[in-house]
């Protein structure tokens, strides 16, 4: 699910998805992610989210195995790092390997919804410190 068939398409998450040879159906109007949830299955076909936590595919290769343990020694300082910067504000540090050609690092405050869900709350979070903002300015005039 995205914004757009663009950003679907450009999508982190469907590369991987690619290189395995699975079938991707684009979906880009808000509704499309909450009916997908309810169906669950069509045609004898399961229908999962790419972008939802803890999506498993087929077994990984050894060659993949490997690749990810590498890339997961080479960011093990830069975690340290952010941990230890923010501290008890830091409520989950996420590492995956999403990205056949490179690494992908988030920071979540424990929120385990699909990407259209983040990106409602976040317009929702602008709208809220919009609203805010104008109210504190009429209370003063």
């Amino acid at each position: 699910t995205g914004e757009s068939r663009k950003a679907v398409e450009n999508s982190p998450f469907l590369e991987r998805l690619k290189k395995r040879g699975y079938e991707v159906l684009f979906m880009v109007d808000a509704i499309d992610e909450y009916a997908v949830g309810q169906l669950k299955e069509y045609d004898g076909k399961k229908l999962v989210s790419a972008t939802k936590e803890g999506l498993k595919l087929d077994e990984e290769t050894e060659e993949e195995k490997k690749r990810k343990e590498e890339k997961k020694a080479a960011f093990e300082g830069l975690c340290k790092t952010i941990k230890e910067i923010l501290g008890t504000r830091l409520k989950f540090l996420w590492r995956f390997f999403l990205l056949i050609t490179g690494i992908s690092m988030t920071l979540f405050y424990q929120m385990k919804q699909e990407a259209s869900v983040r990106r409602t709350y976040k317009k929702e979070m602008v709208v809220a410190r919009s609203t805010l903002v104008h109210l504190r300015h009429s209370a003063r005039a």
